[in-house]
């Protein structure tokens, strides 16, 4: 799946706020599961989690300044557990995800959300693409990456947690431009 490695590829290769180009945390070549949303209330985000471990979590965090409301880019690196990782993939197994249609849409909406999940196992990549249509077993398997694996990238309120830095709204612009499906 050219797209998710060339997702990842983009989100790794950008540079952080001001500070320079820094070395990315995860190599595309090891991304195994990805994990993206857009058109939320507070703008896109992508999760990308390797096979040894590692996480980038990119996100906006909205804030409002003297009736302006205010996006800011942020990236944080997380790590998963081994536990989690083999939790992860019995979900996925569970929900029977390899055997999902490849697109899910609602037609009588015209603008909303869509979200993507990619999963590469044996060396093969499923992607499973929703457009304002999202199933049960798309909400469990959400719903355990932002437990399981975002939770600490997350305060209670949104605000970003430990480990995450600022990026810039063309990297951001980037990112969502390489996986975005429109």
């Amino acid at each position: 799946m050219r797209h998710v490695l060339a997702a990842a590829a983009a989100l790794l290769a950008l540079s952080c706020g001001g500070s320079g180009p820094r070395a990315p945390a995860v190599a595309p070549e090891h991304v195994v599961f990805a994990l993206g949303e857009g058109g939320k209330p507070n703008g896109r985000e992508i999760v990308l989690v390797t096979e040894l471990g590692e996480c980038e979590y990119d996100f906006q965090v909205s804030r409002y300044e003297k009736a302006t409301t205010v996006v800011s880019q942020k990236r944080a690196r997380l790590r998963v557990t081994e536990q989690t990782f083999r939790d992860l993939f019995a979900l996925l197994d569970e929900v029977k995800f390899f055997s999902m249609p490849d697109h899910m849409t609602d037609p009588s909406i015209a603008e909303g959300s869509e979200w993507f999940i990619d999963v590469q196992r044996d060396g093969v990549w499923k992607r499973v693409s929703l457009v304002n249509v999202f199933p049960l077993w798309a909400h469990r398997i959400d719903a355990f990456v932002r437990d399981r694996i975002l939770g600490p990238a997350r305060g209670p309120k949104g605000e970003p947690g430990p480990n995450t830095d600022d990026i810039s709204e063309a990297d951001a612009k980037q990112i969502e431009d390489t996986w975005d499906p429109k």
